[in-house]
């Protein structure tokens, strides 16, 4: 457990001692710029998650898709689901490198995305300790293609905080070839459409139906039989789905004392009501699994909450400190219960490194 306990307690470190405020436009956006600090922030995430071995609770499905992908030809390659990924697999394998050099380049794109939004907020590095116990311990290590996705997802919705809505749709895309599910994300951009609506809503809504076409529909039935008609259920998934309706309500609550742009202002209003929709469904009877994964593409709910929240709940510096304190206290109570109480954490314990590099 010592290294997941390390970086956190470094990245915790760091958001008490940035300054207090970063530059907000008028626009209420974040000027993303990426310092050297940054820098080692995506080589260490991209070797965190990329060197692990036997790590993760779906390690062993990533194996048998890489020894899959070597007896394909380039044009099936591509052609299966999620084709990102197993291109970069096929790829990979061609050029004579191994499992480890598919998860170094997955990890590369996940850290990057992550970085991008996290230094599109107020309050980048208590974003990123906040990003760790969840979003990149258990998605960027454990669902290889969604951690990418959700890479990409994130990278969007920067473009999307400013109003580029061509960008966004273009990340997304990039994000569905490595996990189809991703393409869902268009139906919730297309709420925070404010200037042209007219235009943009009719372009964003041909943009899902093609996604719909081109990604998920010759895998409907497929997934729908192994999310919402499989007689089983996700672990752990009330709780995933709680982590994101409480600071979708708290955005509900305080949302006109974020400082954001109204286009982001929408859409997060958007995810914070969808966050709560997901944890009555739950209670409602709808498979968890489903709930489950729909809910991992709302995980950057939380970073941009909690981000903004010192500002929002403090008035003074020390204020703001207190706040940030508790937020962090909160997610070291939330890695405290992952590693020690969740059924499948021990999937991630020990955190070894692939052991030609160790």
């Amino acid at each position: 457990m010592l290294p997941y306990w390390a970086i956190f307690i470094l990245a915790s470190l760091a958001a008490i001692g940035a300054k207090p405020l970063r530059r907000i436009r008028r626009d209420g956006t974040v000027p993303v710029r990426f310092k050297p600090s940054w820098l080692f922030v995506i080589f260490a995430i991209t070797l965190f998650v990329g060197l692990r071995y036997q790590v993760g609770g779906d390690w062993y499905a990533y194996v048998r898709i890489f020894d899959q992908s070597q007896f394909l030809s380039p044009e099936e390659a591509i052609s299966r689901g999620d084709a990102g990924y197993w291109a970069l697999n096929y790829l990979v394998g061609q050029s004579g490198g191994s499992l480890v050099w598919v998860n170094l380049a997955a990890g590369l794109l996940f850290a990057v995305g992550t970085t991008i939004f996290c230094l599109s907020l107020p309050r980048p590095w208590l974003a990123l300790a906040a990003a760790f116990p969840y979003v990149i311990i258990v998605v960027g290590m454990g669902y290889a293609r969604q951690g990418v996705a959700l890479g990409f997802v994130m990278t969007g919705l920067v473009a999307l905080s400013r109003e580029r809505f061509i960008r966004f749709l273009v990340w997304v895309a990039i994000g569905a070839l490595f996990h189809k599910t991703a393409i869902v994300m268009i139906a919730l951009g297309a709420a925070s459409v404010n200037k042209n609506r007219f235009l943009w809503i009719p372009i964003i809504g041909l943009a899902g139906v093609g996604g719909y076409m081109v990604f998920l529909a010759d895998y409907a039935d497929q997934m729908i039989a192994g999310y919402i008609g499989a007689d089983y259920t996700s672990s752990g998934a009330l709780i995933r789905i709680s982590m994101n309706m409480i600071p979708g309500f708290l955005f509900l609550i305080y949302r006109k004392r974020f400082v954001v742009s109204e286009a982001a202002s929408k859409f997060w209003t958007v995810a914070a009501l969808l966050s709560s929709a997901l944890f009555v469904a739950i209670f409602a009877g709808v498979p968890s699994t489903a709930l489950d994964r729909m809910a991992l593409y709302l995980l950057p709910l939380q970073l941009f909450v909690f981000s903004h929240l010192p500002y929002v709940l403090g008035r003074t510096g020390r204020q703001q400190t207190s706040v940030t304190l508790g937020i962090l206290a909160y997610y070291a109570i939330v890695l405290f219960v992952w590693l020690n109480f969740a059924a499948h954490s021990q999937w991630w314990i020990p955190y070894r490194i692939w052991p030609e590099i160790a």
